[in-house]
């Protein structure tokens, strides 16, 4: 099983504007920079190493999308930005011209990468170990392509983490969140031990972890679990029933 997160959030709703874009359009949209984040993305039993890239740039369209080419040699991978894609629709707020790269399993990964931002080279090295994963800038690299993170903590397997946001008074929560607690224990739910730093989709301090973009009031857990997930996610839903 993978490592898999719980999420019990309230629903929201947004108003989006819509107009319409000109593929005439695209050499008004020229970009210097890009941003490159990395991250571990886990799904039916594996995971794959997936690469965010966005444009330093902003553009008056959020849903530019860039035109990436992939080329995978043995030990190697070259992958050229070199263009924007303009849809027909445009979402009008700003923001950056972005693609998502999957990349490979993180033990198939080539460890040598060449990135171009338009005619600049970058050279940078990957190198995932079991408990961390890490990005080394090479030579050469001519200052066109960032790194959001240059290293990112491995969740181990058959983790699961999580928050609870609870509407009830203190009392109530806690009395609801100990029966929650000693429910999974009793699943076979066991404490982990993880170490400090940036794990992409929280981060943890004194073995504590820490879900940085909510504000509401939450109490979070990670802990080891080898069975099927929806044991926990029934026992949460049988008590909260209750």
């Amino acid at each position: 099983m993978n490592s898999k997160i719980i999420f019990i959030v309230s629903t929201f709703f947004a108003l989006v504007l819509f107009t319409s874009c000109s593929t005439d359009d695209e050499k008004d949209h020229a970009f210097n920079y890009i941003n490159l984040e990395f991250y571990e993305h886990f799904s039916s039993g594996s995971s794959f190493i997936h690469f965010n890239l966005s444009t330093i740039e902003s553009f008056p369209c959020n849903n530019f999308t860039l035109e990436v080419q992939v080329e995978t040699y043995t030990g190697h991978t070259e992958i050229q930005v070199n263009d924007i894609d303009v849809p027909d629709i445009c979402i009008t707020t700003i923001g950056p011209a972005t693609q998502l790269l999957q990349i490979a399993p993180p033990n198939e990964v080539n460890p040598d990468f060449t990135l171009w931002v338009n005619d600049k080279r970058h050279e940078f090295k990957i190198n995932i170990a079991d408990s961390r994963i890490s990005i080394e800038q090479g030579t050469p690299f001519d200052n066109h392509l960032f790194f959001t993170f240059d290293t990112l903590m491995r969740i181990p397997k058959n983790t699961v983490w999580g928050y609870v946001i609870f509407e009830q008074n203190k009392k109530e929560k806690n009395n609801l969140w100990t029966k929650i607690m000693e429910a999974f224990k009793d699943a076979g739910a066991r404490d982990i031990l993880l170490d400090d730093g940036f794990y992409y989709y929280f981060s943890v301090k004194n073995n504590e972890i820490q879900f940085e973009n909510i504000k509401q009031d939450i109490l979070t857990f990670h802990f080891q679990f080898d069975e099927s997930l929806e044991v926990l996610t029934e026992l949460f839903h049988r008590i909260t029933d209750q």
